[in-house]
């Protein structure tokens, strides 16, 4: 994960952070609107839950192109398990381990939150730009088969990931 988001690595959410959460229904500039969704973890149990409130804040044009800009802000809680058995390249992971132990489940507890501002060309279907800010507060724990844990103890956890994340997509 160097230098990565532990959250994307083992949660499959980095899509929906550098983005505005669009509404069902068209808009004008000053409206807002709400999203609650839940993603649900396909490689084991549990779920990512997300809460989202948006605006259309203005027009602007960015490199000569008309672009609405949205900010969405977004607080989501995760409780996943993913289960090493289901998960892609399951295979790759027996014997990863020194002693022969498996990785067999990582457990990720804790909330993120975003604010993003996207601008979006609305003809191009298109996002032109994306500035993002973000915090993680959560707790992962990793279960080992017993001779992985034998073999590297002190990894299991609790293992506690904090941060602050700040992204820019910007055109070329």
């Amino acid at each position: 994960m160097g230098g990565g988001n532990p959250f994307t690595a083992f949660t499959g959410m980095s899509g929906f952070f550098m983005s505005a959460v669009l509404p069902a229904n068209p808009v004008k500039v000053g409206d807002t609107w709400t999203k609650d969704y839940d993603q649900t973890n396909p490689d084991g149990t549990g779920a990512v839950h997300v809460t989202s409130k948006s605006k259309y804040l203005r027009d602007e044009t960015v490199n000569g192109t008309k672009s609405a800009v949205v900010e969405t802000t977004s607080s989501s809680t995760i409780d996943t398990t993913i289960d090493m058995s289901k998960a892609a390249g399951a295979q790759s992971n027996t014997g990863l381990l020194p002693g022969g132990g498996q990785l067999q489940s990582i457990a990720i507890k804790g909330t993120v939150t975003s604010d993003v501002t996207t601008w979006i060309d609305p003809n191009g279907h298109r996002i032109v730009k994306s500035h993002q800010t973000g915090t993680d507060d959560a707790t992962m724990t990793i279960n080992l088969s017993a001779s992985g844990a034998q073999s590297i103890p002190g990894l299991t956890g609790p293992i506690s990931i904090k941060g602050d994340q700040t992204a820019d997509l910007k055109p070329a």
